[in-house]
This record gives C-alpha cells, structure tokens and sequence, in this order.
C-alpha cells in the first residue's frame, strides 16, 4: 500500500515537471512567434522604447560629429537607424557626416530617405537646406540657390539660409538679390521672431528626442504657423543691437556687404560694413583686411 502510494506520488512529480516545463517552451515559443511576426499591438508597445533608445545614439553621434569625429558619428548613427528606422533625425545627421567626408551621393540619398519618411513640412525646410549645402560644397552655386530657395519659400527663415542664398546670388551676378537676400538675413537675426523660432525649434528637437508626442504635436503646429502673434515686435533693432555682442552669422553677413560694395564701387559703404562685420565676429578680422588689399 505505501509503495503505491509511492509511486503514485512520483507520478504527480513527475508530471507537474513535465507540466511545467512544457509550459515553459510553449511560452518561449509564442514569443519567438510574436517576435518574429510582429504585431500591430506589438509594434505599438514597443514603438516608444526603440524611439527613445535610437534617440539615445543620435544625442552620442551629434557629440562625435560637432567635435569632428565623423566616421564614429555615422557608426552611432546607423545604430540609431538600426533601432528605430523611422528616425530622420538620425538619417539627416548621418546625411550630414557623410558630406563632411566628401561621400556626396550617400547623402544625398539619405536626405531623400528623411523626407520620404516623414514629409513634416519643418522637415522639407530642413531638407532643402541640406541639399543646398550639398550642392554649395560640389561647387554647384545655381543648384544650390534654388535649394536654398525653396528652402526659403517652404517657410525656413533661418538667416543662414538667406546669407548663403544671398552669397551664390552674388556669385551667379545678381548683385541686387544678393543685397536682398543678405539683408533680410541681418534683420531676421535682430527680429524678436528668429529667437522666438530658435526656442521652438529647440523645444521641438528636445520632445522629439524624448518622445514627449503632445509635445511634438503643439511645437510643430507652431512652427508651421506662418503668423506669429499679434503682440510679437517683429523687430526690436535697439534692444537686440546693444543684447547681440557677438554673432557668427552677422559677421559673415556684413562681409559679404562688404565684398560687394567693394565691387560696386561703393568704398564708403564698404568700410561701414566691414566694421560692423569685425565688431560681430573678431575671428573674421583678416579676412575682412583681404578685401581692401
């Protein structure tokens, strides 16, 4: 009778292990399975963690390319991709190092993947902007002006964008675009609005980067509003003349007033440029002195 009993016991053991253990692979099983086939719900779940752990490599890569390390960058940059292939902030970047490096057909190939990817309309200011970088540094100045161009009318009023159009306007012989190009970038530099969309814009970048996803929705829906507010000063030039100590972009802006005054005949107005473009940007002191040897 005990060893029955016994056996009988051994039995239940036996088959509670066996139970178990078949419990164990089925559940290994069904993830593979759901790995594997990938779910809707599934792709959802997991969609906020990849965008987050992508965004993780693209702030490490911008590290390595601001300090000039581009290859590490684009390695930390096609992880990013890896992760998360939606991200456009790491194929644009990536778009970036690669033209650094003189690898021009890559990327511009990438930065056509961003906009057929996402065809935000920030977005496509970006991309013209990209492009009309590309096609300045494959000497191409009448491409790149109608990048910077289109850049310009999809809404993109970022100053640098009006001073290299305003450049290649002059390069290309239209003298009187060129003034107008580049003054409109000097005063979009002291308009309260440049600052206003600086803030957005980087407010953007950060909720992206941390997928705050209302967050993204309200700062893109601002930056896309052409109309800023009613009780905005579009220019405050005395406030922002005497806060603007030091700009990289007034400086470039003022010598290339400079450059063409100079060609035009125009020496007074030349040295009046020239010394405001010394006063913005000390660096580019002997470059400015060039023009007047």
């Amino acid at each position: 009778m005990k060893k029955a009993l016994l056996h009988t016991a051994t039995v239940k053991q036996h088959l509670v292990v066996f139970v178990l253990i078949v419990s164990i692979w089925l559940f290994i099983l069904a993830f593979a399975l759901l790995t594997l086939l990938q779910p809707a719900w599934l792709k959802q779940l997991s969609e906020p963690g990849r965008l987050v752990e992508s965004n993780s490599y693209v702030e490490s890569a911008n590290v390595q390319m601001y300090q000039g390390h581009f290859e590490k960058a684009i390695e930390l940059y096609a992880t990013a991709v890896k992760i998360d292939s939606t991200n456009v902030d790491a194929l644009g970047n990536m778009g970036i190092a690669y033209m650094y490096l003189g690898n021009y057909a890559l990327a511009e190939e990438l930065f056509v993947k961003t906009i057929t990817r996402n065809p935000d309309d920030f977005l496509k200011g970006v991309f013209y902007q990209n492009m009309g970088d590309l096609y300045d540094r494959m000497k191409k100045p009448a491409t790149a002006l109608d990048y910077y161009s289109t850049a310009i009318e999809k809404g993109l009023a970022n100053p640098y964008v009006y001073r290299k159009a305003g450049y290649l306007s002059y390069q290309l012989g239209n003298d009187s675009l060129a003034i107008l190009y580049i003054q409109t970038s000097i005063n979009n530099i002291k308009s309260l609005e440049y600052y206003y969309d600086e803030a957005l814009i980087e407010a953007y970048r950060f909720s992206v980067m941390h997928n705050y996803t209302d967050c993204m929705q309200s700062f893109s829906a601002k930056l896309e509003n052409i109309l800023k507010h009613e009780d905005m000063s579009r220019f405050c030039s005395e406030i922002l003349d005497v806060s603007i100590q030091l700009s990289k972009d007034l400086g470039f802006a003022y010598y290339y007033l400079t450059e063409i005054s100079l060609k035009n005949g125009d020496v007074t107005r030349a040295h009046e440029y020239a010394a405001l473009s010394r006063r913005y940007y000390p660096q580019i002191v002997a470059d400015v002195n060039k023009l007047f040897n």
